[in-house]
This record gives C-alpha cells, structure tokens and sequence, in this order.
C-alpha cells in the first residue's frame, strides 16, 4: 500500500513516535472529515439550494429543500431560520462576526431566482483562499465532478479566488458553473444533486485526493521536465510562521551548496507566490512553477498547496521536505502540534520529510535547525521509486481505501441510483 507517512528528521529519535501516535490519534477525530465514508449524494427533484457564508467567514454553511424534506448534517442548517447549527458552521468562532451576521440575517428576506435544469449546489471551507481551494475545495469538487454527468451544471458561491483557479487550469469546466451571491436562493426546476460529508471540512485525503490528481493530469499539459526544485518562503508574504531571515539565509545556503556537491540536477526556484514588486504571481504562473517541479521545500502554509499541480504521472515521487512545530513542550506555540499538510495531502504520491521548529520559534518568527536540515535533504536525495512500484501502490490505496471507479460521462444518477451506494434519491 502506499505510505506517505511523513518521516521526521530529529537527533530525538522520540519524535517519530510522537508523530506516529499523534497521527493516529488525527485519524481517529470525530469532528473532521477524514479518510471515513465518502460523502452521501442526496438528489432531490424541484429542489432550493442557497449559500449563507459570506466571503470572510470560513466554515461552511449552507441549505438545501423542498417539499418533502430539508437537508440536515454538517454543513447545513434551517432555510427559514437562525438557529444553532448556523453559529457552528458558520461564524462560531468569532463574536463580531456572529453579530454581524445575525443582524443582517439574509434568511429573513432572501432574494430568490429560478434555474430550469439539472444543478451540483456546492460549498466548502475558505472559497476565496488560495491554499484552502486547493487542499479542501477541489479534491470535494473533482470527486463530484467524476461522479455526477455533464448535463448537471454546478451552483458555487462567487467568490475570486476559487474562479481564477479554475477557469486557470479548466476552462471547460468553468463554464458549467453558475456563480450565486450569499444568500442567493435557487429554486432549481429540475434535478438538485448535493453531498453531505461527516464534516466539514471535508479532507478525506486518501479518498478523494485521487480524482483531484486525476482532474488536474486530464486538463493540464504534462511538463517537458520536471528539474524544479523549490524553496518555499514566507518572508514578505505574510506576518506568520516567518523563518528568521538569518536563518533562512543559511537554510538555503546550505541547500546550494548541497545540490552542487552532490551534482543534483534541478532548476533551484525561490518561490513566495509574488513577484519582485510584491504582487500576487497569477495561477497560470504558480501552475507551471509547479507543474514542473521534482522537489518542494519549505514551511508549512499557502504557498506549498501547490504541490497540487506537480506532475504525479512519473515514476518516481514528488519530495516535499516541510518544515512543521513539534509536539507540545517543543514548538507547538507556532500553531499546533505537528500541524502540517500530512492530514490534508496524504493521499498525492509523496517522498514526505518533515523537520521541526526549534523550540525558540513563536508564531510569527520561527527557526530550523541546519544539521536536522542538512540529514533531511541526504534523506530526501538518496531514495527514489520505481514505476511500477508506484502504479500498482496507487490502485492499492484506491481499493483499500474504498474509492470509487471513475464512472462513465453517460453516467445518470437519476437512472442508475442502485449502481451508487452512497447515493439518496428524494421525491
């Protein structure tokens, strides 16, 4: 089977097991959604979908009726009504904007269109954030993509961020979507397919990051090479999780200088996701950086969800070494311990290495250490896979993981439902 377990680079060989038990203890959580049961796909006739969440609120929120039945779950709550499964998928978190949204309570006097056809209502965590589009947006969206035919079209709130990504890398797909304001009903004369994961959001990384890989390889071109190496920073990017800037100096002139000693082929990328003026590079830009990358380095954070666009068609794995906080009495103040993308990217073929902060970090300022740097990247360079190896891991962790074969673009859910086991058909 294919293991992605990230391994940590620590003279403590104790770290290793922390991690281990702490990943183990993330797959038993409760209140998030991963790597359990696909989501349901209810599918109701004449059906009402509307987004609540605006913009800056980043769980999800959202309904979905009609006469016979509303849909409940995580993620969802009363079409008419303020009750108190809005303040938990919506703005729980935070009082001022729990108030602001009580006060304007676009449930009160919804505006409302009608739709004649067959639609996808769609919604997930942080719409108009980058990395969180690629880690917990698309993966969801791919897996309804597959699963649903080409007459459906897809309701999705209309936010910038998710539709330059992909009108960027699927232009076809795009223009299937009808983009809804917040508090917009649609009253959809026709068929209303909608998923109801265990909760959001919805990760499931080995479950559904395969029909992410499977859309990104079918829209994008496969890169002439991969010879990108990639140092992810985040100075000048953001005021969080920044490596000292002496510190990341040495950090990546140590990776110079062992890419030369040991004749490592690679295009070395200094990547922040700006431009030299400080603007935001666009996504075709980021993509192709990406796409044609063999290594990625760096911190924790937006920049390397990138990962995403790498070219996974090779026979030997994408290596990310990632730097992460350590567990709790060590660097676990940076966020929270071991917080790394492992949870969310763990089903992409990875050769994933993993060193901590040291234990002066705070959350704005951290610091690596350059011999746990130095012993990751001899890690990192000195294994490979072969191809065969890789095909057949990937199909095991398909099987194993309960993955659906991608259906038939004449697949219709209306005239197949006992094909679908996750699938509910309502009157």
């Amino acid at each position: 089977m294919l293991n992605t377990t990230p391994k940590i680079h620590h003279p403590n060989s104790d770290m290793q097991k922390l991690f281990d038990d702490y990943a183990v203890r993330v797959s038993e959580w409760k209140d998030i959604g991963i790597d359990r049961d696909l989501p349901t796909i209810h599918c109701i006739k004449n059906g009402n979908y509307v987004i609540w969440s605006n913009l800056h609120s980043s769980p999800c929120n959202q309904s979905a009726w009609n006469e016979s039945r509303v849909i409940q779950g995580s993620g969802w709550s009363d079409p008419f009504k303020i009750n108190s499964e809005d303040r938990e998928n919506c703005l729980y978190y935070n009082e001022i904007m729990w108030n602001d949204y009580n006060i304007k309570n676009l449930k009160k006097n919804p505006k409302t269109r009608v739709l004649e056809g067959n639609y996808v209502g769609f919604h997930s965590w942080w719409p108009n954030n980058y990395g969180h589009t690629l880690q917990e947006n698309l993966p969801l969206l791919a897996y309804l993509k597959a699963t649903v035919n080409d007459s459906f079209r897809f309701l999705m709130l209309d936010t910038s961020a998710i539709k330059n990504i992909i009108k960027t890398f699927d232009e076809n797909f795009y223009n299937r979507i009808e983009w809804i304001a917040s508090g917009e009903i649609i009253r959809v004369a026709g068929n209303l397919i909608v998923p109801t994961p265990d909760h959001y959001p919805c990760i499931m990384a080995k479950n559904l990051m395969s029909y992410l890989i499977d859309w990104v390889s079918s829209s994008l071109p496969k890169p002439v090479e991969r010879n990108n190496i990639i140092f992810y920073t985040r100075n000048n990017a953001t005021i969080y999780r920044v490596l000292n800037l002496e510190n990341e100096r040495d950090v990546i002139e140590c990776l110079k200088k062992f890419l030369i000693d040991n004749k490592i082929d690679g295009n070395l990328v200094i990547f922040s996701g700006k431009d030299e003026n400080g603007n935001v590079l666009p996504v075709d830009e980021q993509i192709s950086i990406f796409r044609s990358a063999h290594t990625i380095i760096g911190p924790h954070g937006t920049g390397t969800t990138n990962m995403v666009w790498c070219d996974f068609s090779s026979d030997s794995r994408i290596k990310l070494l990632e730097f992460c906080p350590g567990p709790i009495g060590y660097s676990h103040q940076v966020q929270q311990e071991f917080n790394g993308h492992h949870t969310v990217f763990r089903g992409l073929p990875l050769d994933y290495n993993i060193i901590l902060y040291e234990p002066q970090s705070t959350q704005r300022e951290t610091f690596v250490d350059l011999g746990d740097f130095n012993t990751a990247l001899a890690a990192l360079f000195s294994k490979s896979m072969t191809g065969p190896e890789h095909k057949e891991e990937q199909k095991a962790i398909e099987l194993e993981e309960g993955r659906h074969p991608m259906w038939k673009n004449d697949y219709n859910p209306m005239l197949e439902k006992e094909t679908i086991d996750n699938m509910v058909i309502d009157g």
